[in-house]
């Protein structure tokens, strides 16, 4: 077997440990974690990315901007796909993909992230419902749980006050985090403080001959990136591969669309219960 390529400077060899997500910001997450719940069996760095001079200059690009974090993640994943660094992760598979559409998107991204350009119809912010989310402690997610005792002016536990949190990062539609205290003056709110990750979805593709009206459904990979940080940011990036498309139709002019990007990330997000989305750069 030859030597795998860095995929920054196709020169050295890619031999660096890249992280998808560093470990900086593992160790944050983690710190809210309870009863050492940390996930340490994942795996988190990924030979067959990029070399040791590339890493280190891949992660100066990354702290510049939230949203350079979230290109260059994404990025991270598609030259992985090329030089088969996932493959005792399947869960960052492209399997959908074929590789020149794979390697097509990588060069879109790297060109990205090189020239430092921003890539607005893809970059969102994002409004939830932490009412209905599902708060626990997951790999990439952390929550805090909060307990507020209030008190009357003697000092006296009061029962049945109503606690309403919303930091600065929501929206009009946002809810908010509710609560009422106890007989004993408790009220706990679990909080969501910080959520990375990044996921591979599999979608359909509605295709539409539009002078024939004939219609075909194909699959294919979405890859999505969220970060949030409690009254600080919440950024969603998402990346439809959509490669080349062979219909057979002879006479054809075809148009494409999928569900929508807040229909896709409702459906696969849950747990986060997300209410809207809104530009990320305005």
């Amino acid at each position: 077997m030859g030597i795998i390529i860095c995929r920054y400077c196709k020169e050295k060899k890619a031999s660096s440990k890249e992280h998808l997500i560093a470990n900086s910001r593992l160790i944050t997450i983690n710190s809210f974690k309870e009863n050492g719940e940390t996930n340490d069996n994942i795996q988190k760095t990924y030979k067959k990315i990029t070399c040791e001079p590339c890493n280190n200059e891949l992660g100066k690009y990354e702290e510049l901007k939230w949203s350079n974090l979230s290109y260059a993640t994404v990025w991270k994943v598609l030259a992985g796909n090329v030089n088969c660094a996932f493959d005792r992760s399947p869960e960052y598979l492209l399997n959908n993909t074929d590789k020149l559409t794979i390697e097509s998107f990588e060069e879109q991204m790297f060109d990205i992230i090189k020239t430092k350009k921003i890539i607005p119809e893809n970059t969102f912010k994002f409004d939830f419902n932490p009412m209905k989310s599902d708060l626990t402690n997951k790999f990439g997610v952390a929550v805090k749980s909060v307990k507020i005792n209030p008190v009357d002016e003697s000092g006296k536990p009061i029962e049945g006050v109503k606690i309403f949190v919303k930091d600065k990062g929501g929206g009009s539609k946002e809810k908010g985090y509710t609560a009422s205290s106890d007989k004993n003056g408790n009220a706990e709110l679990n909080i969501l403080t910080r959520v990375e990750l990044v996921r591979i979805l599999k979608e359909e593709l509605t295709i539409t001959n539009s002078k024939t009206k004939e219609t075909k459904d194909i699959k294919i990979d979405f890859l999505v990136y969220i970060s949030f940080n409690s009254n600080n940011h919440r950024l969603v990036f998402l990346l439809p591969l959509i490669g080349k498309i062979n219909t057979g139709w002879v006479n054809s002019d075809i148009e494409i669309k999928h569900r929508g990007f807040l229909k896709i990330l409702q459906d696969n997000f849950e747990e986060l219960s997300i209410l809207e989305l809104t530009k990320y750069f305005e």
